[in-house]
């Protein structure tokens, strides 16, 4: 988002996110939630739904991605990609304890390169 906020402007980052928020919402059923987390970073959740069933909804969420464009042209179809790391909630986990197993299997997916989808299943 970086490149692209600094190559066409804030709007269009914005537009952007905008986009990606509808991209989750067009994929995922009306007892999830997705949100805006931190900066670029979205949160879905997914209740009573398997971690391996959640992959199907990622890889939902990342082909509607994939096929995101601006009125602008500046951004085109398959121009965009997503990097999903998930995770699933134990008995016994901290707000806190989740987050950050979120964020780390969230950092791996994106060192591993564009369109990756990581996940983990362990507890810290």
């Amino acid at each position: 988002f970086g490149e692209i906020n600094d190559r066409l402007g804030h709007q269009s980052s914005n537009d952007l996110l905008g986009e990606i928020g509808k991209a989750i919402r067009n994929n995922i059923r009306s007892v999830d939630s997705g949100f805006r987390f931190i900066g670029e970073s979205f949160v879905v959740i997914l209740p009573e739904t398997e971690l391996d069933n959640s992959q199907i909804v990622a890889e939902r969420i990342q082909e509607s991605a994939n096929h995101i464009s601006l009125p602008s042209n500046e951004i085109n179809t398959g121009d965009i990609t997503v990097c999903i790391g998930m995770t699933q909630f134990h008995s016994g986990d901290s707000e806190g304890e989740l987050v950050k197993r979120l964020q780390q299997i969230a950092k791996h997916a994106k060192s591993q390169g564009k369109s990756t989808i990581a996940k983990t299943d362990e507890q810290e």
